[in-house]
């Protein structure tokens, strides 16, 4: 019933989703389209994320980033004297959903690159980006791109292999010796399972059960049993926003807070905290997500985002700036939106060496003046490997009372490499 009930949901989200992505994109529609043979006009990137449903806030973040990026590049005259434009769409955390709209983006616009999606649509869209031979930012942690052939796809932020590794030095760092690991049971967040188990155990710690929950059931008490029959000292893992309000709803009545939960990024999101609400977050919850470095980068992203919306950035909305000003930068450098371009001018202006610079405005101007430039953006070092990966430091944030972040310390990447040595 529950399988019958999704196919029909599925059916009609994909008719909206396309009328969805018709009045996006008319409404971010300005001036003249391009595409990658074109040399004048507006440039259009698509940014593909979810911006509805559960995962709405990770969305939300993809696309704020990437409009604050945006703002500092067409502040600065934009890519090459034209204007950039950013065409948002919805794939509402389904690669059923991303496929339909994503060939109508390409079929309207015919944007010169892609920043997104995440984990949870990229298997459902790669064949697409592939066929058309449109350079991607992929903004997701799948480990499966650890070891990335494919040439259009760069990942602009640490793979969930660096966020398992990260959650588990941190964890051994307060003393955890005993965890269970919870997750659920989606593909998108098993890739990061086994890594943060065998993090974890190689760094002296060990797990004392492994707990996976479907989502969407109405009660998890046969996993809460589970889990706490095992004793551990703390729980480290992810679940997704709607189940975590049930589980610990069904936890607190159990447990309490006795038993503190490490989680990743995605429990730092302000949807997840409202589901398992502020003061449960704030006495039990500690997440490890993407830091921005004490930079003139992280000061420029930092002061745009709060002046294009008003707030402090969400968690991992750094990434999508970055990505965002390092594609501008490839075409800057390479005077072209040529895909093949931008393919050869992401490391060029990304990697050493070349002239340190922190902001869009101050690396164009190195490039004007002939100079090789070597970015470094808000999210850390965007020194892409050979595989399209980058590596950054680590936010370790909490929640207070009314549900605001602060951050407790960081984790450089450093930290993290240094790490690798011990799990391998």
């Amino acid at each position: 019933m529950r399988q019958s009930g999704r196919e029909i949901r599925r059916f009609g989200r994909t008719v909206g989703a396309l009328a969805l992505v018709t009045t996006v994109l008319v409404s971010c529609a300005s001036g003249k389209n391009s595409n990658g043979a074109s040399k004048t006009g507006d440039i259009h990137v698509a940014v593909l994320g979810s911006f509805t449903g559960a995962y709405a806030e990770i969305g939300t973040a993809l696309y704020n980033g990437s409009v604050a990026g945006a703002a500092v590049v067409n502040a600065a005259g934009g890519i090459n004297g034209r204007h950039l434009v950013l065409d948002k769409v919805d794939t509402k955390g389904d690669p059923a959903d991303a496929v339909p709209v994503f060939q109508q983006e390409l079929a309207v616009h015919h944007p010169v690159a892609v920043v997104g999606p995440t984990t949870l649509e990229i298997f459902g869209v790669r064949p697409i980006i592939d066929r058309n031979k449109i350079p991607d930012l992929f903004n997701g942690g799948s480990t499966d791109f650890d070891k990335n052939t494919d040439k259009w796809i760069w990942r602009i932020n640490p793979s969930d292999s660096q966020l398992a590794l990260a959650l588990a030095v941190y964890a051994r760092s307060k003393g955890v010796g005993n965890a269970a690991i919870l997750f659920t049971s989606e593909a998108s967040q098993q890739s990061l399972e086994p890594f943060l188990k065998n993090d974890f155990t190689k760094l002296g710690g060990h797990v004392t059960t492994v707990v996976n929950v479907t989502p969407g059931q109405s009660s998890y008490n046969s996993e809460v049993v589970k889990l706490l029959a095992s004793h551990p000292q703390a729980i480290l893992g992810q679940l997704d926003p709607p189940t975590a309000a049930t589980f610990f709803s069904q936890f607190k009545g159990v447990a309490g807070t006795s038993v503190p939960f490490f989680g990743t990024d995605v429990t730092a999101g302000g949807d997840w905290i409202t589901a398992v609400g502020a003061k449960f977050a704030h006495a039990a919850v500690t997440s490890v997500t993407g830091g921005t470095p004490a930079n003139a980068a992280g000061e420029a992203f930092t002061q745009q985002y709060k002046k294009s919306f008003n707030s402090a950035p969400l968690a991992g909305a750094n990434y999508a700036y970055d990505g965002v000003v390092d594609l501008a930068l490839a075409m800057d450098a390479t005077k072209s939106t040529a895909n093949s371009d931008i393919t050869r001018g992401l490391p060029l202006v990304s990697n050493a060496p070349g002239t340190q610079c922190f902001t869009y405005a101050a690396c164009l101007a190195k490039l004007k003046g002939g100079s090789k430039v070597n970015y470094d953006g808000a999210s850390g070092p965007m020194d892409f490997d050979d595989f399209h990966n980058v590596a950054g430091p680590w936010d370790i944030v909490k929640a207070d009372q009314s549900g605001k972040l602060g951050t407790l310390e960081t984790i450089s990447a450093a930290a993290v490499t240094a790490a690798e040595a011990k799990v391998k």
